[in-house]
């Protein structure tokens, strides 16, 4: 029985700290949405080695894009405190089933469902033209959202 306690908690820190850094490589990346004309992230764009800021005003198709860069922010941060105490506690051989850890986690794949749901409004065929497709930024939030889940399931699990 302990034996299983300490490998569900090992298994909460593993999957905290893999959420994030797959939420921090998501935000910080420059291909939520790829092209044959280039990529495009939350904050820049680049197009033939050549970066540009998005300024969220200058066009009616980033109308949600301030709302994503809010929650997938949030969620980075979230998972970061999240991830410290779930490994500290792990190194300490505590199990790390608090519902404060569990409650930070269920939280974090709140805003994960938000960021998905806000990111898919948003049209970025203004750089990128009608061919655009979701990048690996995309999957790797949706990858972090459901390793964020599996986190807080175990946390509340008996």
């Amino acid at each position: 029985m302990i034996e299983t306690k300490r490998l569900r908690t090992y298994a909460i820190a593993a999957l905290g700290a893999t959420s994030f850094i797959f939420a921090l490589s998501a935000v910080s990346s420059e291909v939520w949405w790829t092209s044959e004309k280039g990529s495009h992230g939350i904050w820049t764009i680049k197009m033939a080695e050549k970066r540009i800021a998005l300024r969220i005003g200058e066009y009616r198709g980033y109308k949600g894009l301030e709302a994503v860069r809010g929650f997938q922010l949030t969620n980075t941060l979230i998972l970061l405190a999240a991830g410290i105490f779930s490994l500290v506690k792990a190194v300490k051989g505590v199990d790390s089933r608090a519902r404060g850890i569990g409650s930070a986690f269920a939280a974090s794949f709140t805003f994960s469902v938000f960021t998905i749901g806000s990111i898919s409004a948003i049209d970025p065929i203004k750089y990128l033209g009608k061919d655009f497709s979701y990048g690996p930024s995309y999957v790797l939030s949706a990858l972090q959202m459901v390793s964020v889940l599996i986190s807080a399931v175990l946390c509340f699990l008996p």
